[in-house]
């Protein structure tokens, strides 16, 4: 956690340590770092409270994560209004009990501040940025208490300079948000409230998870409760130099001389195995043999290629296994069957032929197209109007003027129909080309329409008056690739094909025209 905790003049210098626990210790390092700061300036702090409601514990049930129903609060009342006490008890727990959504603000001009909302990207104003405060526009809720309506920040170090008009360089403004928070009580319970805040927090410290990417000039770390070599390494490499960086206190060195876990070792090992499956596919040296849908199978046809003794090239010395450490044969593991979730799971078809083998089953039109009873809708939802095919037509069909003599229609796809053989890669690429195609037809019948035999098989379906379906154009590209590199382009209900393949091959098309004259003949 990178914690800012000493001050010279108006110089921070960073505190660190790991994750879990560090939330509490970098609210209460934050807390002594905001009072330290204003101190060191000599000004006065201003507080700002948050405005609070009640918020139905119905809608935020499924974000309780591993807390149990039996904890959250959600008491009757006649309102959303929360009682004055408890409004106060709600503004004092930490921030780290309240999503770092904070119930007390205090700030002073100078201070430094991180931003924990994508407010506004295109300007930087993004979670996680860091920033100091220039100014802010409030109002009193009650005789003796402010809330933020807008906080003004100047960004530190923005990855682009941000001039907003009647604001100085890189000078931003952070709006207050109503978000809906779970705060987690001292005696366990859990209440869903309603805040409205602006998201900044004090910047004198922070989590690991957070630090990582950044660059500290003056690195203040405390290894004392990192759990693992990771946060370890993430904490003190956040310095620039050997000299800024100070450890506070001292650390379990076994966490950096014990080894990596087998668990994590295996990892690594496995993803040396993935990497040198990759390179022998793109050097077309990989027999079909080694070819899978899931990553556990892939790789036990690898061992069974090379032997699970064989180690890769380039594989660091601390990593490769030997007979005294092997890595053994990939046990077997099954794939998880697909099913629906929800009050309302329906029966669906086991295979998509089913409903066309057996055309006297009764089968809801819905359940087979997985609609409204085959899950259940996130609250929030829309029902889409139904329109009839012919208010469809009207709308899909769009006139194009070619040249100043005549005017033709071209109708837009509503999207490609997609296999059970998983032809998910053909149909986004496809998806974009079509769309280019349908955009500027007159520059890809000049530039892109003999650009290869792809593209030739393409412009054929798609320029005549009777344009072919985007399923045919793609059955017509798909079957012969299938039948010269099976094991690249499969065809089959268990495998597909990688996107990136196929736009290589796209892009340098041999297919002949035997082939393509053999899938135009196809049903």
């Amino acid at each position: 956690m990178c914690f800012k905790t000493k001050f010279i003049s108006t110089r921070i210098q960073t505190y660190q340590c790991h994750h879990s626990t560090q939330c509490t210790h970098r609210d209460n390092i934050n807390e002594l770092g905001v009072r330290k700061f204003a101190s060191d300036m000599g000004t006065t702090l201003t507080h700002f409270y948050s405005q609070d409601k009640w918020k139905s514990n119905e809608d935020s049930v499924g974000e309780s994560g591993n807390k149990s129903r039996a904890k959250l609060v959600d008491p009757l009342r006649s309102n959303n209004n929360i009682a004055i006490a408890l409004q106060e008890k709600l503004r004092e727990l930490p921030h780290g009990s309240t999503e770092h959504h904070p119930g007390k603000l205090s700030l002073c001009v100078g201070m430094p501040v991180m931003i924990k909302h994508n407010e506004a990207t295109e300007c930087c104003v993004t979670n996680g940025a860091e920033a100091t405060v220039v100014g802010w526009k409030a109002h009193y809720i009650t005789r003796d208490k402010l809330a933020l309506d807008v906080l003004f920040v100047r960004l530190t170090n923005p990855p682009t300079t941000v001039q907003l008009e009647g604001l100085p360089e890189n000078v931003v403004p952070v709006s207050k948000q109503s978000i809906s928070i779970k705060c987690d009580m001292p005696n366990d319970n859990v209440m869903c409230i309603s805040r409205e805040q602006v998201p900044v927090l004090a910047n004198f410290g922070m989590t690991d998870f957070a630090s990582q990417g950044r660059t500290r000039p003056f690195n203040v770390v405390d290894l004392n409760n990192c759990h693992s070599h990771q946060s370890m390494y993430t904490c003190p490499s956040r310095s620039s130099c050997l000299k800024g960086t100070i450890l506070v206190q001292g650390f379990d060195h076994k966490k950096l001389q014990g080894g990596l876990t087998g668990y994590l070792r295996q990892e690594f090992r496995e993803l040396e195995i993935l990497d040198d499956i990759t390179r022998l596919r793109y050097l077309r040296q990989l027999p079909s043999s080694v070819n899978a849908d899931t990553r556990t199978h892939i790789i036990m046809n690898y061992q069974k290629w090379k032997g699970t003794e064989h180690v890769p090239e380039n594989v660091h010395p601390s990593m490769k296994w030997t007979k005294k450490d092997p890595m053994k044969f990939l046990e077997e593991s099954n794939d998880s069957p697909w099913q629906f979730v929800g009050k309302k799971a329906a029966k669906v078809p086991q295979q998509h032929n089913e409903v066309q083998t057996n055309p006297g089953k009764k089968c809801k039109l819905s359940v087979m197209l997985n609609a409204a009873d085959a899950y259940v809708p996130a609250k929030g939802t829309k029902h889409l109007q139904a329109i009839s095919e012919e208010q469809g037509k009207k709308r899909m069909t769009k006139k194009r003027k070619l040249d100043g003599s005549h005017m033709i229609s071209t109708s837009s796809p509503k999207g490609l129909i997609w296999e059970k053989t998983l032809s998910c890669a053909y149909d986004s690429l496809l998806t974009i080309l079509h769309n280019i195609f349908a955009e500027n037809e007159d520059h890809w019948l000049n530039h892109l329409s003999n650009f290869n035999d792809f593209f030739s098989v393409m412009s054929e379906g798609w320029q005549n008056d009777e344009q072919e379906s985007l399923e045919s154009v793609r059955d017509r590209i798909r079957y012969p690739l299938s039948q010269r590199d099976p094991a690249s382009f499969p065809y089959n209900e268990r495998e597909g094909t990688d996107v990136y393949a196929l736009i290589d091959e796209v892009q340098q098309s041999n297919m002949s025209v035997k082939h393509r004259r053999v899938m135009s003949i196809l049903p």
